[in-house]
């Protein structure tokens, strides 16, 4: 596969034949053509929203804490923006602010409605200090987070393994690519799986791509919660850099822009967010280190590890192999986690607890797999797909798919003399990235010269002189 390979750079659109078409009832953006049709691939796992302290499953205390915080960050808001900000529902963000109110933490100051929604308020002085008390305590002042207990069965239900696209889906997604039938049907059958997975081949020849391919193509939905406590801790969860919202706009209102208290959406517990499935991907960087949970000493709050914010996704550990971490000890620390579904994660506080297991691990090398570790080791992992390197056919077909995304004008004998040349040279062995790089240079080559791109024989020679090593 070579998807990256008929990819165009940034300042080009990517072509038809590498996008997928959106699901039914989903716009070309990916998110749902109304806000309704948009629920209908959650809200079979979306838990309801809480409608007393007690069903949010968290101490009163962590709450009221949260409001003040949020408070003496955005100055004085509105019960509206407070619901919004704290992600929880009216009826209860409204006992908190009259609670706090009688404690004299907080004072109205004014209304931007006819109703409480509009209540302006604004923290006390005494207010201000209870706000910087807790700050001490922790920096976190966001969205409010779920319990370990409503994370899990969440989390279970909507895992790969739980819930696979289709074979016909996954099938349309790899056929889209230039891949072998034998490849093609290999890695459908590891991906409808959910299991853990090793690819391998030469590097060059899209192993990561492919699975970055079918991440996009597959445009699924799951819910992530914003953080998660845990024995009195807060564990951020959601990470902007990973988790790609597809929320329309949510709190429908009437005709008075007052909300629809009954309304589908105001329905659901809006400490969950929903994300296209995750796909995180690491490499060299990995450590042991990087696995666990990380505390900010600053924030006093943990960040999540890579693998938890991949949950329900696929976590791929590309150029597996070449970690600081040898592979032995990644596999290792992996072992019980692939074979039972949990993983046990240790606060700094010396409390450990398990937390599922539910992404799928997807390990991408160019080593041989026998190289890598010993057969009791390989063993554990249940799939193996190799990704040859591409035959004569198949970089002619990369190469015209290139130059389409390009558009760049090119005749069948131009591909097929362009592929003479690649493959001329005996000792270096064809790559299906080698299309997408040297097209690449000759458009640099016609940009500094102020000519147009063409794939002439002397413009290939050119591309090619600076691009392989030559004594």
């Amino acid at each position: 596969m070579w998807e990256h390979d008929v990819a165009p750079t940034d300042a080009e659109p990517i072509p038809d034949f590498v996008m997928a078409p959106p699901p039914a009832g989903a716009s070309q953006n990916g998110q749902a053509d109304t806000a309704w049709t948009w629920l209908t691939t959650a809200e079979d796992v979306w838990p309801p929203a809480p409608e007393t302290v007690e069903q949010t499953g968290l101490p009163i205390s962590l709450l009221y804490e949260l409001v003040l915080k949020i408070i003496h960050f955005s100055g004085p808001s509105t019960t509206e923006t407070l619901c919004q900000r704290i992600g929880l529902p009216f009826t209860i963000v409204e006992g908190l602010l009259q609670d706090l109110k009688r404690e004299q933490l907080l004072e109205v100051v004014g209304t931007s409605r006819l109703n409480e929604l509009g209540f302006r308020y604004r923290l006390t002085t005494r207010g201000e200090q209870r706000a910087m008390d807790a700050l001490s305590r922790s920096r976190y002042a966001s969205v409010a987070p779920v319990t370990l207990e409503q994370y899990t069965p969440v989390v279970r239900r909507q895992s790969l393994r739980q819930t696979p696209p289709s074979p016909g889906r996954i099938l349309q997604a790899l056929n889209e690519l230039v891949l072998s039938p034998r490849t093609v049907d290999n890695l459908a059958r590891a991906l409808h799986s959910g299991r853990t997975t090793l690819i391998f081949g030469a590097s060059g020849n899209g192993k990561t791509a492919i699975l970055e391919h079918y991440a996009r193509y597959t445009n699924d939905t799951i819910i992530v919660p914003h953080a998660l406590y845990v024995h009195g801790q807060l564990i951020r969860i959601f990470d902007a850099a990973v988790h790609q919202p597809v929320e329309p706009e949510l709190q429908p209102v009437d005709d008075f822009g007052l909300f629809k208290p009954q309304s589908r959406v105001n329905r659901l517990d809006r400490r969950w967010i929903q994300v296209r499935r995750p796909v995180v991907i690491v490499g060299g960087e990995l450590t042991q280190e990087s696995l666990e949970l990380s505390f900010d000493p600053v924030a006093h709050f943990y960040q999540a590890p890579p693998h938890l914010k991949a949950q329900d996704g696929m976590f791929v550990i590309d150029d597996f192999g070449r970690q600081r971490v040898r592979p032995e000890e990644l596999l290792n620390r992996w072992i019980l986690p692939m074979e039972r579904g949990f993983d046990l994660l240790t606060l700094h506080t010396g409390e450990s607890f398990s937390v599922p297991f539910e992404m799928a691990l997807m390990f991408s090398t160019n080593l041989r797999p026998e190289d890598l570790v010993d057969e009791a080791f390989l063993r554990r992992i249940p799939y193996k797909v190799h990704i040859p390197g591409p035959t004569r056919e198949e970089l002619c077909e990369i190469t015209r798919r290139v130059a389409a995304s390009r558009r760049l004008a090119c005749t069948p004998e131009q591909i097929e003399r362009f592929v003479d040349m690649l493959c001329a040279d005996p000792a270096r062995e064809p790559k299906g990235v080698y299309p997408r790089d040297l097209i690449q240079i000759i458009f640099d080559i016609a940009r500094f010269e102020g000519s147009e791109p063409a794939l002439t024989p002397e413009m290939i020679e050119r591309a090619m002189r600076v691009y392989f090593i030559a004594e």
